[in-house]
């Protein structure tokens, strides 16, 4: 495969080893074991409410408040107050109950930062962003697809004695 980025040749972003006791070992003394491939496809959130964003600026105060259909209100806040070149007390989001996310709601998006910037530009106006369902399944972030290679070690009466697992998470090139 053709690397993405100079700096990462081999495409690997990231490579966490976690270890304990001597799985080999282990294994070797299992009275069966298991060897398995599994995979999962790359998938898509799909919330019943797509995400929306309210924002409002008053110049008077030069206050920011973004009503945000967000699972992770500090973390935008941090990221706007960056982006913005704000301090963060002078943004105030409001993450109102937002149902279901499945992990698509706790990021931040271009469309947060655009939204916000428009309402810079329109003091004391809100701003209001809806998307659709389409834009949703396009635009929003997705799960990883994985790869597991597990060899598990059991004893005759049943107990789990080792497990050895090779996981590969497709991030994409822009995690």
């Amino acid at each position: 495969v053709e690397p993405v980025h100079a700096d990462a040749p081999d495409n690997v972003l990231l490579e966490r080893r976690f270890e304990a006791g001597d799985v080999t070992a282990a294994l070797a003394a299992s009275a069966v074991v298991v060897r398995r491939t599994l995979t999962s496809n790359r998938q898509a959130g799909n919330p019943l409410e797509c995400r929306v964003g309210v924002a409002l600026w008053e110049e008077a105060d030069r206050k920011l408040t973004y009503w945000a259909g967000s699972q992770s209100p500090h973390l935008l806040r941090n990221a706007l107050s960056d982006l913005l070149e704000l301090p963060e007390s002078s943004i105030r989001v409001i993450a109102p109950d937002v149902g279901g996310g499945f992990g698509t709601k706790s990021a931040v998006y271009p469309e947060d930062i655009a939204l916000c910037l428009v309402a810079r530009r329109m003091p004391g106006i809100a701003v209001k962003w809806v998307e659709d369902r389409v834009e949703h399944i396009q635009a929003a972030t997705h799960a990883r697809d994985h790869r597991y290679v597990l060899e598990a070690g059991f004893a005759a009466d049943g107990e789990l004695l080792a497990l050895r697992a090779d996981v590969t998470c497709n991030a994409g090139a822009y995690s």
